[in-house]
């Protein structure tokens, strides 16, 4: 009889999981929550104001930009950008948080110049200002 029995509970437990195995899983989940999410999208403000006023050229070009401070937190500091007429652009400087002007000594004349300034922030956004008056030299 114990022979008879095993082999009973062995076809059984076999039957039990060929018929398991054939049916899909599932299950059911009566939990529900809200999650509130917001997104800011920050601007940057780029400065403004942007001026060339003390610029001159004689045998040298002496480039002297400044500008208007970013009305923006976080501002770390400004790149100034240089645009000559024959689409050549250059980095004239950067600067801290808190300057409003740069100037610089150029060897090269019988261009026209343009400026912007970039208002940079420790999290990677940036703003740049419009072109500044033209200087011919």
């Amino acid at each position: 009889m114990n022979t008879a029995r095993r082999a009973l509970s062995v076809a059984g437990l076999v039957l039990a999981l060929a018929a398991g195995g054939a049916l899909p899983a599932w299950a059911v989940f009566g939990d529900s929550t809200t999650v509130a999410a917001g997104i800011s999208t920050g601007t940057v403000q780029p400065p403004t104001g942007v001026d060339t006023a003390g610029s001159w050229c004689l045998l040298v070009f002496e480039a002297h930009v400044s500008w208007t401070l970013s009305e923006s937190p976080d501002v770390s500091g400004y790149l100034v950008t240089g645009h000559r007429g024959d689409g050549e652009t250059f980095v004239m400087g950067r600067t801290g948080p808190q300057q409003t002007s740069l100037s610089a000594t150029y060897l090269t004349l019988g261009h026209r110049y343009t400026f912007t300034v970039t208002a940079e922030t420790p999290y990677g956004w940036t703003a740049t200002s419009d072109h500044s008056p033209t200087v011919r030299c």
